[in-house]
C-alpha cells in the first residue's frame, strides 16, 4: 500500500472526528445579559379616520425607515429568561393618497416602545449548535409621534 493512500484513508476517517470535536453546543445562557438589534422598518399605508371615527378613503404612505431594539434581562439556569426591552422605529412620511383636497405629505413618524418579556430557551432539546430557538410572551406599550 502506498504512503499516500494510508495518509488519505487516515484523514478521511479522522476528519469527521475533528469536525465533531470543533462544533460543540454553546453552554446555556445564565445570569445577566444585554441584547441589541438594528434593521429596516417597513410600514403599510396608514388609512385616515375622520373626527366621527369613520374610516375615509385617504391614506398616508411612508418610506423604509430604521428600527432599533435594546434589551436587558436575567437568564435562569433552567431555561427561563425575563427581560425588559425598549424599541425605536423611525419612518419618513412621503406621500398622501385619495384625499379630498390637493396635499403634499412630508415629515417623520417615530414610535417608542417598552416591553416586558418572559422567554424559554428550547435549544437544549435540539441538537443543532448553530441556532438557539426560544418561545415567549410579552406585554408592552408604544407611543407614536
Amino acid at each position: 500500500m502506498q504512503f499516500r493512500s494510508v495518509v488519505s484513508a487516515a484523514l478521511l476517517f479522522a476528519f469527521p472526528g475533528f469536525a465533531h470535536a470543533q462544533v460543540q453546543p454553546a453552554p446555556p445562557l445564565t445570569g445577566l445579559y444585554v441584547g441589541a438589534a438594528v434593521g429596516p422598518n417597513w410600514l403599510q399605508n396608514e388609512h385616515l379616520v375622520n373626527s366621527a371615527g369613520v374610516a375615509v378613503n385617504g391614506s398616508i404612505g411612508s418610506g423604509t425607515g430604521m428600527a432599533g431594539i435594546a434589551s436587558v434581562g436575567w437568564a435562569f439556569p433552567f431555561g427561563l429568561r425575563l427581560e425588559l426591552e425598549g424599541d425605536l422605529r423611525n419612518n419618513p412620511i412621503n406621500s398622501a393618497h385619495d384625499l379630498a383636497f390637493p396635499a403634499i405629505a412630508g415629515g417623520r413618524e417615530r414610535k417608542y416602545g417598552a416591553m416586558f418579556n418572559a422567554l424559554y430557551d428550547i435549544s437544549p432539546w435540539l441538537p443543532n449548535p448553530y441556532v438557539a430557538p426560544y418561545v415567549g410572551v410579552g406585554v408592552g406599550y408604544s407611543w407614536a409621534r
